[in-house]
């Protein structure tokens, strides 16, 4: 090997330049090319295995559906206000007896009463709420609905759903409650009755929920922003793969909270059981399995996002 002063050590350690006496550049020989190709795989590995660790420390550090969390931070534009409808500010009551009352209302929100399709009453505090009637939150809205049985909904920006039925004997702790919803998403806190028959539905496009007593969250959003929160948990990965003749559209997203289970039916008869603090997604041609949410994460969200009641001073929470 010649002496002389080194000029040159590439980044990955391959050559190395000299300049010899005559004052003539040279490289190292074979075996010292080798040798730093050596090194370079040797380092190349090394890295490679911290990332891995470091990979695998962060999936045990998050469950698998923390992820999808964001999902009801974001608001999804839409139009959830009927074209033919008109904004009323005098309230009318609807038909019959009313199912509950609106509890709290944040900005423009509406509740439409199925004998007057056309007339969107802006809600206020303290408004009766009867079977049938559409709720609505537009742009940085919500609306909180409490209903007879003491079971709370609470309508997020953008959102938009009916109260199909709404029955309640409270001496024989009967209850029977449909809710479809359409788009948006909605926090359902349903009261325990404690015996008798207490059937709470929840039906979106996608999926049906049966619930007793039970804490949880449903939003209706487009598909491909369920994608791009996927989890990071190689094997829950497989759920999420979109066939390649499928074309995107909606997607139904569940949060279970706390002392909640919930029986969910997805596309194609699908069911499945939900359990406190694990979230699923409804596509149009599956349903994912159950993904454990860190517990400590999903009160914080739900009260952030969705309230349950209503408070003195509320936050902006959907700016």
């Amino acid at each position: 090997m010649p002496a002389g002063k080194i000029l040159q050590w590439t980044s990955w350690g391959e050559l190395l330049y000299i300049q010899s006496s005559a004052g003539k550049l040279g490289k190292i020989g074979n075996l010292g090319v080798k040798t730093m190709k050596t090194a370079r795989a040797y380092w190349l590995a090394m890295g490679l295995l911290c990332w891995i660790s470091l990979l695998g420390t962060a999936a045990l550090a998050a469950s698998p559906g923390d992820p999808l969390l964001k999902v009801l931070e974001k608001d999804y534009e839409t139009k959830v206000l009927p074209p033919d409808a008109s904004i009323v500010e005098v309230y009318k009551d609807g038909e019959g007896k009313p199912c509950g009352t609106a509890e709290f209302v944040q900005n423009d929100a509406y509740i439409i009463h199925k004998n007057a399709p056309k007339s969107a009453y802006r809600a206020k505090k303290g408004q009766p709420v009867f079977t049938g009637d559409t709720l609505i939150a537009d742009a940085k809205s919500s609306l909180i609905v409490l209903l007879n049985d003491k079971s709370r909904i609470t309508l997020g920006a953008y959102s938009k759903l009916v109260i199909d039925k709404s029955v309640y004997e409270e001496k024989t702790n009967l209850r029977d409650t449909i809710v479809s919803m359409f788009w948006g998403k909605a926090r359902y806190v349903v009261q325990k009755l404690g015996g008798g028959r207490e059937d709470f539905k929840v039906t979106t496009p996608l999926a049906t929920l049966g619930v007793r007593g039970s804490d949880f969250a449903v939003a209706i959003v487009p598909e491909d922003e369920i994608l791009k929160l996927q989890t990071t948990n190689w094997l829950e990965r497989f759920d999420f793969i979109t066939p390649a003749w499928a074309v995107p559209g909606h997607a139904t997203y569940t949060l279970a909270g706390a002392d909640t289970t919930l029986n969910q039916t997805g596309p194609g008869g699908a069911r499945q059981t939900l359990t406190s603090f694990s979230s699923s997604v409804a596509f149009s041609d599956r349903l994912t399995s159950p993904m454990p949410v860190t517990p400590s994460l999903v009160p914080a969200v739900l009260d952030r996002v969705l309230p349950r009641a209503s408070v003195m001073s509320m936050p902006s929470i959907l700016e």
